[in-house]
């Protein structure tokens, strides 16, 4: 049965208000009704639990590993292949999703068209019979609220929407562990809209419709009592979204009625999208800490509500730790009055001496206050930019939450250093005030004189601001090194921090050569000061620079002079940070994979002797060497890497933080050259959904989004739609950096690659060549990426005739990528087999034969993706045949037409049948895709 067709019986039924529920509910169980003993899987189904309307969940028992799960079956039959295809692909990512305050999927597949699910078995009850069954303080609601949203914040960072987030979908079990439930509604990445209208629901007037789940096409999807603004008018939902039924869920549990109550689900939906929220009931003592940070997760935009669930649980455990240091105050306050002759002088001495904690954390205001929120918007507006103020309300939520965080920190540890508990008070004070610097140097130095670059970069600005983390880190701050003594010389140390504070603040929002003329100031005061950990936190900073400006020998030479002064200092949190750059800057930029890849390990011993407990410096290095393990073909390590790059960052950031986008581009990036194309482009679409979202749409990182996209579409043969995204791409990328980077370099080439696939020869040539002009003023003679661009000048001479032309530039490539990284690099094998075919073709048979036989070789040796294994073995296998070597031809040529339909190759894969055909073979998709060749 059709929900629309159900939502309208139930209301022509009237006056029972859960005839919808119950609808819903029979016509789900009827329809998915399994008997004891049925078997699902490897699952034997024992009992029937419960039905709802997207399925039914039976008790079962697992043989193999003697336990009981739940089984859930969905209701809907998927309608064609791909559509059952997605939606297995959104149960194994949740199977993926393992964390304590989710409930656990163990094994996803296939009943009858349908998708099953077997999942943990959580005895115990739900949120709602929770709340119901007794009075609750608010610290004990809030600390399963707290728990429910790290497990929804653990589901963002792996890239999944709950999208149903309500009391009956969080579980707590009888030991007190709170999960978050029922991911029926998820879909990865977050989907188009929660409705495309109303149906008949918004006349139904059935008051169950608000509690009850509706799903179909056209009608809601998830509980509209629980359900956002975004939802309600069919906008996209995100992570923010499960935010806003968060909030919901928590103003109900903490105040016993939800913020807005309404008699039809038409009179609920213009008030959550009108924010016309009711006043809490009265009787309750949450306090008003609490009450604030619900009342921004339930903001009617998306983009002033917390920019995660982690921030979430960030700005909770901040207020707690205040309420607890304030009771510690309060209570050795208690005893000294005690033992004073008055106790109301001694609660009024410590209630000024409070007042002093709370004015230290109201600091920050100076820094970000009201005048400092109108006086940022103005100058984003007077830039001229289009989206100036829309920008600025993307920006102004990061630096919200950060001076508040800010705050609780600093006056939680004025509380504590009263109170004799704080750890290391001098460097905690030192670290909190380097940050409130960053602050200060981004607000006054960079958004007060803000022209259209730095609105573009401004979000990314905000995000990239230092943690705070750290500053209240014991094992960090015992590691911080002291300020010198003489009050003249912290004079000066404070001095220059402020100065590179501001100088770093440049560097985010993108202002490269006014950066590097503030550390260029810096690094002679600096040195002459002679406080050695400035001096190495300024090398960083203008080591980074370098890598900005292109320059990455001058960058290594930095990095490196930077890593023997921290060690020499002992300063272990600073060596890995250099040497996890150099991992980066030798390995890739200056093509060293080797080299590189031994900084990783001095990096590696140095995090494991410094304090690296927030994960920050592990995820740059394992990015490092993700990236560098992909340019020696290692792809098996490079994908470990980066997989594991993009759980560091989400756990740790939050799943909408610009990193995590960035992750997920680089994954995409992995996938891509493996061959695994869907996969690619859904962490494409991932990162260019979050970077369009908390970035902007003209940000340049957008615009490598769309040119990595393109990729996929370039591999997949759409060379149209390829070079359509190309030139997005292009736009955004000249629009922010100009015209000579080599990010507009490779742009160029791939471009020109997809013009010469569809015979457009000068064109390709044309910006072949631009971009090699442009390789060879800003990368290194041997860099791979400068010969990159002579096989491509080489392959477009060869197609449209000139092979000595061809023949020479294919050679000037190999001898560039020969010189650097050699035959390790992913490229090599394509260039041998090229330049192979090249030279049989103009007469030199016999060294043509060489180079083929070597990219075939380099094949055998490493996976180097079933793009280039395609197009190696398939040249080779015409060049076998005619040598005579058919039997060897015919398998090489099976092996190559298998990877040539994972790729979707139409064209290739009906030009081999073709060939196959003429020898009297037929072609068989599954003995092509297992043939080995020996």
């Amino acid at each position: 049965m059709e929900l629309d067709q159900t939502i309208a019986s139930a209301g022509e039924q009237g006056g029972d208000e859960d005839a919808l529920a119950r609808t819903i509910v029979d016509a789900a169980a009827e329809e998915l009704a399994l008997k004891t003993g049925a078997l699902v899987g490897r699952y034997v189904v024992l009992d029937h639990l419960g039905s709802g309307a997207m399925g039914s969940v039976f008790a079962a028992y697992d043989p193999e590993l003697e336990r009981r799960v739940a089984l859930k079956v969905l209701r809907e039959r998927s309608a064609d292949e791909s559509s059952r295809l997605r939606m297995l692909r959104e149960a194994q990512a949740m199977a993926r999703l393992q964390h304590p305050n989710v409930v656990a999927v163990f094994d996803v597949g296939d009943y009858g068209g349908r998708i099953w699910l077997a999942m943990e078995l959580v005895e115990g009850q739900t949120l709602g019979a929770w709340m119901r069954a007794s009075p609750r303080a608010w610290p004990e609601v809030v600390a399963v609220l707290v728990a429910a949203a790290q497990g929804l914040a653990a589901a963002h960072g792996a890239g999944l929407v709950h999208r149903d987030v309500k009391p009956e979908n969080v579980m707590i079990s009888g030991d007190g562990r709170v999960r978050v439930a029922d991911f029926g509604l998820a879909r990865a990445g977050g989907d188009a809209g929660e409705a495309e209208g109303l149906s008949a629901a918004t006349q139904t007037g059935v008051q169950s419709i608000l509690d009850s789940d509706l799903t179909g096409a056209g009608a809601l999807v998830g509980t509209p009592r629980y359900m956002s603004p975004e939802g309600f008018l069919g906008e996209p939902v995100d992570a923010r979204s499960d935010q806003y039924s968060w909030g919901v869920t928590a103003w109900e549990a903490l105040y016993g009625a939800p913020p807005v109550e309404a008699a039809t689900l038409e009179e609920l939906r213009r008030r959550v999208v009108t924010g016309d929220r009711a006043a809490p009931a009265g009787g309750h003592k949450v306090p008003k800490w609490l009450r604030r940070i619900v009342e921004r997760a339930l903001d009617t935009l998306p983009d002033a509500r917390y920019p995660s669930m982690t921030a979430v649980v960030e700005a909770i455990a901040a207020q707690r730790r205040r309420r607890r240091w304030l009771a510690g105050t309060y209570a050795a306050a208690g005893i000294a009055a005690a033992l004073a002759v008055g106790a109301g002088l001694v609660e009024l001495a410590e209630r000024d001496a409070d007042r002093g904690c709370v004015r230290a954390g109201a600091a920050i205001d100076a820094v970000w206050g009201d005048a400092q929120r109108r006086a940022t918007e103005a100058a984003f507006v007077a830039s001229g930019h289009p989206d100036a103020r829309a920008l600025y309300r993307r920006a102004a939520p990061w630096l919200d939450d950060y001076a508040e965080r800010w705050r609780g920190e600093r006056t939680a540890l004025c509380r504590a250093t009263r109170a004799g508990d704080a750890p290391a008070p001098a460097a905690a004070l030192a670290c909190l005030e380097s940050r409130r610097l960053a602050l200060e140097g981004l607000v006054d130095e960079v958004f007060a004189a803000a022209d259209r670059d730095v609105v573009i970069r401004s979000v990314g600005a905000a995000a990239g601001l230092p943690p705070l983390a750290p500053c209240g880190d014991r094992a960090a701050l015992a590691r911080a090194p002291a300020l010198p003594e003489g009050a003249g010389e912290r004079a000066e140390v404070a001095a220059l921090r402020r100065r590179h504070e501001q100088a770093k603040a440049l560097l985010s929002a993108g202002k490269f050569a006014a950066a590097s003329a503030a550390v260029d100031g810096l690094v002679a005061d600096a040195q002459a000061l002679a406080w050695e950990p400035l001096v190495i936190e300024i090398g960083l900073t203008r080591a980074a620079l370098l890598i900005r400006a292109g320059d990455g020998a001058a960058s290594e030479a930095v990095y490196e002079e930077t890593l023997w002064r921290a060690a020499a200092a002992g300063d272990d949190a600073s060596v890995a940070d250099a040497a996890a750059m150099l991992t980066y800057v030798v390995g890739y930029l200056l093509a060293r994979p080797e080299e590189g890849l031994r900084w990783g390990r001095m990096a590696r011993a140095a995090l494991e002797r410094s304090a690296d407990l927030q994960g920050t410096r592990e995820a740059t290095l394992v990015s490092s060497l993700g990236i560098v393990h992909e340019a020696l073909g290692d792809l098996d390590a490079a994908q470990a890497n980066k997989e594991a790059v993009l759980e560091l960052r989400a756990r740790l950031m939050g799943a909408e933080h610009p990193s995590v986008a960035n992750a997920h581009n680089n994954l995409a990036i992995l996938y891509a050259a493996r061959g695994q194309l869907d996969r690619a482009e859904a962490h494409h679409r991932q990162a260019i959904a979050i970077r369009e979202r908390v970035l902007g749409p003209r940000h340049p990182d957008v615009g490598d989004s769309y040119l990595n996209l393109g990729n996929v579409y370039a591999i997949r043969k759409e060379r149209r739609a390829a070079i359509e995204l190309y030139e997005r791409a292009l736009e955004i990328l000249v629009a922010g950096y100009g015209e000579g980077t080599s990010r507009v370099a490779s742009l160029r080439d791939n471009i020109a690659g997809a013009q010469r696939d569809l015979g457009e020869h000068d064109a390709a040539l044309r910006n072949h060549r631009e971009a090699l002009a442009i390789r060879e003023r800003v990368l290194p003679e041997h860099h791979p990426d400068v010969a990159r661009s002579h096989f491509g000048i080489g392959a477009t001479l060869i197609d449209r005739g000139d092979l000595d032309g061809g023949v020479a530039e294919l050679r000037r490539g190999l001898a560039i990528l020969e010189g650097g990284v050699g035959s390790a690099h992913p490229d090599a094998a394509r260039v041998y087999a090229s330049l192979g075919d090249a030279l049989i073709r103009s007469g030199a048979a016999a060294e043509g034969d060489e180079h083929l036989a070597r990219a075939w070789q380099l094949c055998e040796e490493r996976d180097p993706g079933p793009e280039m294994r395609a197009m190696v073995a398939w040249t080779y296998a015409k060049r076998l045949a005619e040598r005579g070597s058919e039997a060897r031809a015919q398998r090489l040529a099976r092996l190559a037409r298998g990877d040539f339909v994972t790729l979707t190759d139409g064209a290739k894969i009906v030009e081999i049948d073709a060939w196959l055909a003429a020898r009297g073979e037929a072609a068989d998709d599954a003995e092509a895709a297992a043939t080995s060749v020996p």
